[in-house]
């Protein structure tokens, strides 16, 4: 059974993140149309699928998002978006009116001086900041899961406290801190991986905020392993690529041929 499908709607991003996962090869590929995308989901509604996220590159981007937030709770699936969150205060009511369930926006620091730097885009922080603050309100009276995820690395990792602190104010539901991952531009960029002192540092961060922070719940899959080290994905997720390929998580290699543009869901995952 697909249980959960994340559809990457496109490379393209307003930051400018040097340790993005999006492969640099493949930034300017062609995007799928919306009439692809939604037979994409009718199939997966076809094999049980419960939860769809949209994501990118930055899906609020994609002028007809809305419209597969609408098909895929028509289905009976619960969509999602994974988001910078910078475009949230100009679209977040409608985004809630068509049904969304879900919402995981990145945050790279509790102030502008942080964030901003990593994104190298200024005013990151207090967009980001606002669209919290506005889904947070809603997200009581919608029934909206509130997520969000910090990527560390040097330029951050000292500021994990201070930024679930904030996160918990916002009345986040779960945070996600996690290290860089060793795709795309990162692969370029070695400079943003921690040394184990950094990750000591950071994960006693992490620990003290579990315990000071009781209403977020705080996840790391990557500081208390190995360097490098990522869980495994789930049989039942699979993430298809802006240029339609099938993937098992963001943005890795992708299984020669499966391709969402010639052939149909159900006989992709047979494969």
């Amino acid at each position: 059974m697909l249980r959960w499908l994340s559809l990457e709607l496109t490379y393209r991003c307003q930051n400018h993140c040097k340790w993005c996962y999006n492969p640099c090869s493949r930034l300017n590929t062609p995007e799928l149309p919306e009439k692809t995308w939604s037979r994409v989901i009718t199939e997966a509604a076809d094999l049980g699928t419960e939860v769809i996220v949209f994501t990118g590159g930055e899906p609020l981007l994609i002028p007809f998002l809305d419209r597969l937030i609408d098909l895929s709770s028509d289905l009976g699936i619960l969509p999602g978006i994974v988001t910078n969150g910078e475009l949230i205060p100009d679209n977040y009511l409608r985004l809630i009116e068509s049904g969304l369930g879900l919402v995981w926006i990145s945050i790279l620091g509790s102030c502008s001086s942080i964030n901003d730097a990593i994104t190298y885009r200024k005013g990151s922080f207090h967009r980001k900041i606002k669209a919290f603050h506005a889904l947070s309100h809603a997200a009581t009276k919608r029934h909206i899961l509130l997520m969000a995820n910090m990527v560390i690395e040097p330029r951050n990792y000292f500021n994990i406290y201070d930024t679930l602190r904030i996160l918990s104010d916002e009345s986040v539901d779960v945070a996600y801190v996690e290290e860089v991952v060793h795709t795309g531009h990162a692969e370029r960029n070695p400079c943003f991986f921690l040394d184990e002192e950094q990750r000591k540092i950071s994960l006693h961060q992490v620990e003290k905020s579990q315990n000071d922070f009781s209403s977020l719940v705080t996840i790391t899959r990557t500081l208390n392993r190995p360097f490098g080290e990522r869980n495994p994905p789930p049989s039942e997720f699979l993430n298809i690529t802006p240029d339609g390929f099938i993937t098992e998580t963001e943005s890795i290699i992708p299984k020669l041929g499966s391709s969402i543009i010639d052939s149909s869901l159900i006989e992709l995952i047979n494969l």
